[in-house]
C-alpha cells in the first residue's frame, strides 16, 4: 500500500512539471526509505520498532514537505495522508487517528508560523476541527 501511494505521488510530481523544486526531494527520500525497509524485511531483519520509526519518519517528511511548499495549493500536498496510511497499516484505527492529529497540529503550527493573515488560518482551523 505504501508503494502505491508513493507511485501516485511520483505521477503527481511528473504531471506538475516541477521536478526540480527543492521540496520534491522529500518524496525521493521516502522512496529510498521504503527500499531500505523492503530490503531489510526481505532479508528477514526488520528494524526493531519498525512501525513506530516508519510513522515518525513519514510524519516528519510530510510536515517538512508541507512547510517547504508553503501553501495548500501544491499538486502533491496529499502527501500528508501518507503517514496516516502508514499508521493505519501498522497500528489500525488508533494509529491512523493519532497520525492525523499530529499532522493536523503540525499543519496548524506551520501555518501560524508562516503567515500573519487571519484568513489564511481558516483552512487549518477547519481541518483541526474535522480531525478531532
Amino acid at each position: 500500500m505504501r508503494w502505491l501511494v508513493l507511485l501516485a505521488l511520483a505521477l503527481s510530481l511528473v504531471l506538475s512539471d516541477d521536478l526540480t523544486a527543492l521540496p520534491n526531494i522529500i518524496p525521493g527520500m521516502l522512496v529510498l526509505w521504503n527500499i531500505a525497509l523492503t530490503l531489510l524485511n526481505g532479508l528477514n531483519r526488520p528494524l526493531r520498532f519498525q512501525g513506530e520509526i516508519s510513522m515518525v519518519v513519514d510524519i516528519i517528511a510530510a510536515l517538512a514537505y508541507f512547510g517547504l511548499m508553503g501553501n495548500f495549493a501544491a499538486p502533491t500536498l496529499w502527501i500528508i495522508f501518507y503517514p496516516v496510511i502508514t499508521a493505519a497499516l501498522y497500528f489500525g484505527m488508533r494509529g491512523a487517528l493519532l497520525a492525523a492529529a499530529v499532522i493536523t497540529l503540525g499543519q496548524v503550527g506551520i501555518t501560524l508560523l508562516e503567515t500573519r493573515q487571519p484568513m489564511a488560518l481558516i483552512f487549518p482551523a477547519v481541518a483541526a476541527v474535522l480531525a478531532f
